[in-house]
């Protein structure tokens, strides 16, 4: 297949159709007026392309992820420990694949973080928040920040 394409009426590239995120927390009062909350999110994502050419190839099928969170602290939030395992069903995603300019026939790709393990202590204003040390792991916060990541 040559170049140019006509593309119109297709998807744009590392676009889902669908795309849900949920999070939900529950927060459980213990003794000494301390606070223990745990939080899961659910990131749903439905096939999309992970080339600009739409190469069926490329084509990355749905999947659902989870990542999950809990931390403990005093209920005034001043303070917390803070415990994330990302990726907690170690789903296998690329986040990117294009063909190769040096191997005819072949694609160079790149593949999500798997399962991640994280902590880290919390000072006032960001205790009740997920430890998130790394760029990448905005989509913590934000699932959809990947596709604004690449424009």
């Amino acid at each position: 297949m040559g170049w140019p394409k006509d593309l119109s009426g297709k998807r744009m590239p590392f676009v889902p159709k669908t795309q849900v995120s949920v999070t939900p927390e529950l927060t459980m009062p213990l003794p000494r007026d301390f606070a223990v909350t745990t939080a899961v999110d659910v990131l749903y994502r439905s096939s999309f392309y992970l080339d600009n050419d739409l190469d069926p190839k490329t084509l990355q099928d749905g999947y659902v992820k989870l990542n999950g969170r809990i931390w403990v602290g005093p209920r005034d939030e001043k303070w917390a420990i803070a415990l994330a395992v990302d990726n907690l069903t170690n789903v296998d995603a690329l986040e990117f694949a294009t063909d190769s300019l040096v191997f005819p026939h072949a694609f160079t790709a790149f593949q999500e973080f798997q399962r991640r393990y994280r902590w880290k202590p919390a000072t006032t204003g960001d205790a009740a928040a997920p430890p998130v040390p790394e760029r990448r792991l905005r989509r913590f916060a934000r699932p959809d920040a990947r596709a604004y990541d690449r424009q």
